[in-house]
């Protein structure tokens, strides 16, 4: 009788789903026979001493020998063997495996209906640990060239817990100054998994990436080289990722560029800085000129300067990240920007999509150009700010619009020492959509506007719940753009200063204030009208707590069916040489003793003639006989009812109850 080591169907046990096996059962029996009830004896070294409890567990894939990976060793040359997942269900089963050495090669055959020899090395291939290539857990030695030897060897690499330990000895990527070699470098059709390992990327001066996926592209890349720098189908889950605290600064644990099909998932990455003044800070994970790429379900902690960055791309989903940050310097928990320098510059078809940002925004803005910008949405994402910072930016610019931007379900706060700072920004947009957002700030500071739009064109801003801001909604115009068709309809707006606030030269046209609500505002509505004309625009079938005022070169408005309470009025102002004109005024609703007023005393004739206002309740009664008025004008008090019978000539008639 010889003795054999225990080869199971795979060198790395591996799940239905094709992972490591996670708390699996492995069982050895009696060949020809089912093993889980045919159990023999089995050891855990090869001189059969130490004998091994069945069945026998599984951690990341690995048979486990009081915590740590161990080879399992039987005194035959055939056994049987099942591996169960900790669901029970039969991963394997063979009921023959057999082991034969020839000529120095150990070869490895299923016995199974169907199975062939293959050699040992080939089977070790298919999987194998980076430890296994002699990288140290312990984080004493350097790891780097282990690491790497293991990525190049198998396509599935396994990472024990331990702490590793990197040193690049790389330097600039030839032909292109702003940009390192890596520690790692990844190449295509890689599964890397990690079981609580962290990598520490102690790189010193040379500013190498922990790991790289593709090439940081300067320039531009001609056609060969692209097809040479283009790594895909790459998964790398589970990993912990660390700088050194000492020396200068590393670059990002994670670069993606000129990639495709890569997926990052389960990671961990903390402080992407070298000290608390955050000198030569990175961002967690760096993606650019890249495609079809999945970030979700990580932990980055206190990045330094982004947590996500991209530089151009398309076909992404992050999701479900938690990125949080101590870093009063930092900038955006997911940034992605257009720029021009990069091949194939663009951003389009992204979701940003539940994740959980804690002192840093989500944003997409051009980074210069002439940008490419469409298909973003930001969905059911929940940030909370104690720093001044923007939640959610969205940016195109005076060359190109953004468009069809998403900006969906999330949930926003404020502390009290954030309170300084737009919510949602919205700048240089088109075809897109602000809808169930939720708002709140602590504390109710003058700079606050919880939704900024500025040269947006043709969008909804719906279904919005804002709490606690000094101006909900600023509409604000710049040269050469304006805000034109938009519908502001159903927001609920609460305790805010201002509900909707315009203003600026030509700040709106074509637009629907529509079945809004608001509660204890002072100025539900404020429409500041300067310069440029502002027309064809509707303040129609909302609910009214405070005023609703159109001042300045307003044209062609409506303002009818509201319906109001607290101390609602409606106003129309002259603003300098503006006065608001063509508009109507009918069928609204006002708490009693309430009513509308039209500034008449500086209101041209001809403007007051292009006003309609049903009911006739106007505050600015005739003091005399000869009070400046026009023919037709009916006003009331309560006491009288005056009528101008002609120009700057009234008579009163007392009312009388029935």
């Amino acid at each position: 009788m010889s003795t054999q080591s225990i080869q199971q169907s795979y060198p790395i046990f591996n799940d239905i789903d094709g992972q490591p096996l996670e708390g699996g059962n492995i069982y050895i029996g009696t060949a020809g026979l089912a093993a889980q009830t045919n159990q023999i004896t089995v050891y855990w070294d090869a001189a059969l001493t130490t004998p091994a409890t069945q069945p026998i567990r599984t951690t990341g894939g690995y048979p486990m020998n009081n915590g740590a990976p161990g080879t399992i060793y039987v005194g035959s040359d055939d056994y049987s063997i099942t591996v169960n997942n900790k669901n029970n269900s039969t991963i394997t089963s063979s009921l023959n495996v057999t082991e034969r050495v020839n000529g120095g090669v150990v070869s490895v055959k299923n016995s199974s209906s169907g199975g062939v020899t293959r050699t040992l090395s080939d089977k070790l291939g298919e999987m194998v640990s980076v430890t296994d290539f002699g990288a140290d857990p312990t984080g004493v030695a350097d790891s780097t060239a282990a690491i790497q030897s293991a990525i190049n060897a198998s396509e599935n690499v396994y990472f024990p817990a331990g702490t590793y330990n990197l040193v690049s000895t790389q330097g600039f990527i030839s032909g292109d100054p702003n940009s390192r070699d890596p520690v790692l470098d990844i190449p295509a059709n890689r599964y890397l998994y990690g079981d609580n390992a962290t990598l520490v990327n102690a790189s010193g001066s040379l500013f190498s990436p922990t790991m790289m996926i593709g090439r940081i592209l300067g320039v531009d890349l001609d056609v060969g080289d692209r097809a040479t720098y283009q790594p895909n189908n790459i998964t790398i889950k589970g990993l912990k990722f660390q700088i050194a605290t000492t020396g200068t600064l590393a670059d990002s644990p994670l670069k993606i560029s000129n990639a495709y099909g890569v997926k990052v998932e389960g990671c961990y990455i903390d402080k992407t800085y070298k000290n608390p003044a955050n000198t030569n800070a990175v961002d967690g994970i760096f993606i650019a000129d890249a495609w079809d790429i999945e970030i979700s379900g990580n932990t980055i902690v206190d990045h330094g300067r982004n947590g996500i960055a991209v530089i151009s791309g398309r076909e992404m989903n992050i999701s479900n990240n938690k990125i949080s940050t101590t870093v009063v310097d930092s900038i955006q928990s997911i940034d992605l920007e257009y720029d021009t320098s990069v091949a194939d510059g663009f951003l389009k078809n992204i979701v940003i999509s539940g994740n959980i940002c804690i002192d840093g925004g989500l944003q997409v803005v051009p980074f210069n150009g002439s940008p490419e910008i469409r298909n973003i949405s930001f969905t059911n994402n929940t940030l909370e700010h104690s720093g001044a910072k923007v939640a959610i930016a969205c940016a195109g610019n005076s060359s190109a619009r953004a468009e069809n931007i998403i900006v969906q379900g999330n949930a926003i706060k404020y502390q009290t020492n954030a309170i300084d700072e737009k919510a949602i920004n919205c700048l240089w947009l088109t075809d897109s959509v602000i809808n169930g957002n939720s708002i709140l700030y602590d504390v109710k500071t003058t700079t606050q506007a919880a939704i900024t739009l500025t040269s947006v064109l043709f969008s909804n801003i719906q279904g919005n719940n804002i709490n606690n801001a000094h101006i909900s909604v600023y509409i604000l115009s710049v040269s050469g753009g304006t805000n034109t068709g938009l519908l502001l309809v159903n927001n609920n707006i609460n305790q805010c200063t201002t509900g909707f606030y315009a203003d600026g030269d030509n700040p709106i046209q074509v637009s629907k204030f529509d079945g809004n609500q608001f509660f204890d505002c002072v100025d539900d509505i404020n429409l500041l009208c300067i310069g440029s004309t502002a027309y064809s625009f509707s303040i129609d079938n909302n609910t009214l707590y405070g005023k609703v005022r159109v001042s300045g070169n307003a044209q062609g408005y409506s303002i009818s069916g509201n319906n109001g309470s607290g101390s609602t009025d409606i106003f129309l102002d002259v603003s300098g040489a503006y006065e608001p004109e063509y508009g109507t005024i009918d069928n609204n609703i006002l708490a009693s003793g309430l009513l509308i007023d039209i500034d008449y005393g500086t209101m041209s004739t001809a403007a007051k003639m292009r006003t309609v206002v049903r009911p006739f309740s106007i505050t600015d009664m005739p003091a005399t006989v000869s009070t400046t008025g026009m023919l037709g004008d009916i006003r009331t008090d309560g006491t009288y009812v005056y009528m101008c019978y002609a120009t700057n000539t009234w008579k009163r008639m007392t009312l009388a109850s029935f």
